[in-house]
């Protein structure tokens, strides 16, 4: 679900952090790897009043990750700090939008099929304490990449997702996590390249025309961003 105004611009996870539960709205993304949150009190915020606030000194179940259990060549890049023991992060999204935080480990609750909730302990997650950008959707960032701080990973490595009209009133998009995620319709096969989700573009549909590439190329799927971006060659191709 996507709170207030912001239906039809994001597709919205709705999930619960810590303990007790504090309900957040994170922003479904298979471009990126590291779930995040706004951490409250923070020095630079996006998130207005409309929304639950996490605060990492009000949960039983937080705790700081630390450095020597990251990977070395992982997106986000850390860096440790023996002054306060803290495994920071900083990255910068394809839009220029940066954040920087810190990386932890706190128990997370989701709802299944039926209706019940799951609790899922030590989840890595980023503790954000500084966003500068103004394209920020809900509460942060569900991260459905490849990877070591990937949430898919936590939960076995699968994952579903059904998309319904995006700007329908009463959404029925769903997405599943772990052994309950299917394979519905006809498949296209996914490959994983540098943590990134891609399939092989071979047709384009031109209003009524489909038109054949010589040569399929690889296209990256992205649930964080709202537009296309084509290279100037598939361009020329349409128009």
């Amino acid at each position: 679900m996507a709170p207030r105004t912001y239906g039809g611009l994001a597709f919205i996870a709705e999930v619960y952090l810590g303990s007790p539960s504090i309900r957040q709205y994170l922003h479904v993304d298979t471009g990126s790897n590291l779930t995040w949150t706004q951490c409250f009190p923070s020095s630079h915020s996006f998130v207005d009043h409309i929304y639950p606030k996490y605060s990492p000194e009000d949960s039983n179940t937080y705790f700081d990750a630390e450095c020597e259990t990251t990977a070395k060549n992982s997106t986000p890049k850390f860096t440790y700090y023996a002054s306060t023991g803290v495994c920071s992060y900083e990255l910068t999204y394809g839009d220029g939008n940066l954040i920087r935080g810190r990386l932890a480990e706190e128990m997370i609750t989701l709802q299944t099929r039926n209706g019940e909730f799951k609790v899922v302990y030590d989840v890595y997650f980023g503790c954000n304490d500084q966003a500068v950008g103004n394209q920020y959707i809900g509460t942060g960032i569900l991260g459905l990449g490849t990877g070591k701080f990937s949430i898919v990973e936590k939960l076995g490595s699968k994952f579903s997702i059904c998309f319904g009209l995006i700007m329908e009133s009463k959404p029925t998009h769903n997405l599943i996590l772990g052994d309950g995620a299917n394979i519905q319709g006809h498949p296209t096969v996914i490959n994983t390249t540098q943590g990134n989700y891609m399939i092989m573009l071979e047709f384009i549909l031109v209003g009524a025309e489909l038109k054949a590439l010589d040569d399929p190329v690889q296209v990256h799927l992205d649930t964080g961003t709202t537009i296309c971006h084509l290279s100037g060659f598939l361009f020329n191709f349409i128009v």
